[in-house]
């Protein structure tokens, strides 16, 4: 018996100091996955790359935008200064002999003219010049805000997911601690007894009955050294700091807009477009379940008498029988219902241009393939160049996604087709697409279109019809449309024909002939 507990316990002794040590490695691992998470490919620290660069390209537009504005303040203001300063001649008619009046003021007219001109085409090509370029740093600000949201995301949930893992592995290495401490006491008791019992066994096996006393006085006086049980207790890894300094305000927070906007040099004279704030990632209630028991108790009296001539005893025996019924009934989460499209009418004015999207499956869809178009057997996406044509608010999608049938229209008159395909909020959605029937909408900052957002209606969910290169893997894990990805969805192209009815002929002001 002593024999093997001694051999044992070195081996016990390996196992709890090889288990602290696996239990400090957990810890440490917390601290390379959050360094992979930063370091990997398409990683936090090339998001935040990317958001700087971001950030520049839109301060560089406004920059130019701003020196358009002062440009074309000047120009206008000097047109406004000459229509203020404008006087014909100032010389008297002369009734009897008005030929030199009439010549000094067709000379005055002239040299206006060509003035007035000349300011007027200055100020118009300076407004022209500004408008162009602010329609490209709204797409710009849009892009960058939509990056900022993803790198907030994404660094959020690293250091929250650091800081559980830690939280976790700390509180598991501790309670490793406790029992190996335990273990560590009662090993080198175990193994102090076991030779002291060795001990004991040599006095009672010696044939030397002499040298058998002083033999059991060296027992009785034995030390054991446990010094090789001991245990290295390794100490914990340092945290590493997850900054979120970074992103301690989000797109459209007042600190944030105020730094990222208000305080550039730019801002007077080139103010930013609306602010795109971020979606929360959207959430589903977990079920939950109502447990119903039933208590059923069956006593069963068993007695027993024995008799004999001078004493009777009767012994009686209880037994209780328990029965428990359960039954668990289980609510699922709230469900989403969608809208019949018994109300889908499409207003007469719109007429099929074409069918710009039919996704199949299978294809990564992001703004560069709505850039540059995509064909195969599975599908197409055609250049939304092709399209650059479409003007004002006289045309509009329908969205065909899994069945249901989806309407958007440009948010503003200066959206483009291209623009509303490659952003998540440059668009109004309806449901039937009544007129009237449109509002505002905005889907997840690294989806293309609805991110599967809930339209104004508060029921219809909105699908995506692409998906941002930077939402992980380059985007190309996110196939077809969403929700769920790789669904097949088509989309056509409605337009309106120009007709201006508020303009009515009022003369010709002209007929050269030759």
């Amino acid at each position: 018996m002593p024999w093997r507990i001694l051999s044992r316990t070195p081996q016990a002794h390996a196992r709890d100091q090889s288990e602290l040590e696996r239990s400090v490695t957990r810890i440490a691992n917390c601290t390379m996955d959050m360094r992979v998470a930063f370091e990997t490919q398409n990683g936090i620290s090339e998001t935040k790359a990317a958001v700087d660069k971001k950030r520049d390209l839109h301060a560089g537009c406004r920059s130019t935008e701003h020196d358009l504005a002062e440009d074309a303040k000047v120009k206008c203001a000097v047109l406004e200064s000459f229509k203020q300063s404008l006087s014909p001649p100032s010389m008297e008619l002369d009734r009897e002999n008005p030929l030199p009046y009439l010549v000094a003021f067709l000379d005055w007219s002239r040299e206006a003219n060509s003035t007035y001109v000349a300011h007027s085409r200055a100020c118009e090509a300076a407004l022209r010049a500004q408008e162009t370029q602010r329609r490209d740093c709204l797409g710009l600000q849009s892009s960058f805000e939509a990056q900022f949201c993803f790198y907030h995301s994404a660094l959020t949930d690293a250091c929250g997911t650091y800081s559980s893992c830690r939280t976790a592995s700390i509180a598991s290495h501790n309670q490793d601690v406790a029992s190996v401490q335990a273990s560590e006491v009662s090993r080198k008791t175990e193994f102090a007894s076991a030779r002291s019992v060795q001990c004991y066994i040599q006095v009672l096996n010696t044939t030397d009955h002499t040298a058998q006393q002083s033999l059991f006085d060296s027992c009785s006086s034995l030390s054991t050294n446990t010094s090789h049980l001991s245990i290295a207790y390794p100490s914990v890894p340092s945290a590493e700091k997850c900054d979120l300094t970074s992103v301690a305000n989000r797109p459209c927070d007042d600190a944030w807009v105020t730094a990222e906007y208000s305080e550039q040099r730019w801002s007077s004279a080139a103010p930013p477009g609306q602010c795109s704030p971020c979606v929360p990632p959207t959430t589903t209630a977990p079920p939950t379940t109502t447990i119903t028991t039933a208590l059923t108790t069956t006593t069963t009296t068993t007695t027993t008498t024995t008799a004999t001539t001078t004493t009777t005893t009767t012994t009686s025996t209880t037994t209780t029988t328990t029965t428990i019924t359960t039954t668990t009934t289980t609510t699922p989460p709230p469900t989403t219902t969608t809208k019949t499209e018994a109300a889908f009418s499409m207003p007469d004015k719109f007429s099929l241009v074409a069918r710009t999207v039919d996704s199949g499956t299978g294809q990564s869809i992001q703004p560069s393939t709505y850039q540059n178009g995509w064909s195969s057997e599975s599908g197409f996406v055609k250049k939304c160049g092709d399209y650059a044509d479409l003007v004002g608010e006289d045309w509009l999608i329908v969205v065909t996604f899994d069945g249901s049938r989806t309407c958007y229209k440009p948010r503003t008159s200066g959206t483009s087709y291209c623009g509303m395909m490659q952003s998540y909020n440059q668009f109004q959605v309806s449901t039937t697409c009544a007129e009237g029937s449109f509002g505002d909408a905005s889907g997840r900052s690294d989806h293309l279109g609805g991110g599967w957002n809930l339209a104004p209606d508060g029921v219809t969910r909105m699908p995506s019809w692409g998906v941002q290169p930077f939402a992980g893997n380059g985007g190309s894990n996110y196939k077809a449309g969403c929700c769920p990805w790789n669904t097949a969805f088509t989309v056509d192209l409605y337009k309106a024909p120009f007709v201006p009815e508020k303009f009515k002929l009022v003369a010709r002001t002209v007929d050269s002939g030759t």
